[in-house]
């Protein structure tokens, strides 16, 4: 077997040989399940920054430390953050690794949720700028926090390059078990 966890030429070789079905090759099993994992932690994580994150903006503006114009952006960007959330991440595909099939099928899916979860980054990141922008322009900041902004959209335009280049990932992910299952298929 090859060493990229990606690559299921070897694989697909072995399904189509006569002699049975084997099992699938522990390394990509293991590839598949870790990707399962991190999505699952990026998931909870996603959920609980956006519910955090709203309920500190609204004890800001109870607190009154911040106007409610700007607090109420705010939430609804936190509201808009985790709706694109449970949609790209929705019911997560279960890790399927009886047959070298059923993971390939399994690491298509997640490729797939992957490059969803990429574009709804990509729109949360967009909203972020807006929301920033919009809070500023609702009750400007004070001077002291001008760096603190400024550095906040650095890192948005950080995490558009970082989207964009999990997406490609993703894609390629996507074409390589296309391919794949094409093979098993023909075979």
């Amino acid at each position: 077997m090859t060493r990229d966890p990606d690559d299921w030429s070897d694989l697909s070789r072995t399904w189509t040989e006569p002699g049975g079905a084997p099992a699938p090759d522990a390394r990509l099993i293991r590839a598949v399940r870790r990707r399962d994992l991190i999505a699952r932690l990026n998931f909870y994580g996603e959920v609980g920054g956006a519910i955090v994150a709203a309920g500190l903006f609204l004890w800001l503006a109870v607190d009154s430390q911040i106007g409610w114009p700007p607090a109420s952006v705010a939430v609804g960007f936190c509201a808009f953050a985790l709706v694109l959330t449970l949609w790209a991440r929705r019911a997560a595909p279960p890790v399927l690794d009886d047959t070298p099939a059923e993971a390939v099928r399994t690491a298509l899916d997640q490729a797939r949720a992957g490059a969803r979860w990429g574009w709804c980054g990509l729109a949360v990141t967009a909203a972020a700028g807006v929301t920033l922008a919009s809070m500023y322009l609702l009750e400007p900041i004070p001077d002291r926090l001008v760096a603190a902004v400024a550095a906040g959209g650095l890192a948005l335009a950080a995490f558009a390059v970082g989207y964009g280049v999990h997406i490609r990932r993703c894609r390629r992910r996507i074409d390589r078990h296309q391919r794949a299952l094409s093979e098993m298929d023909a075979g």
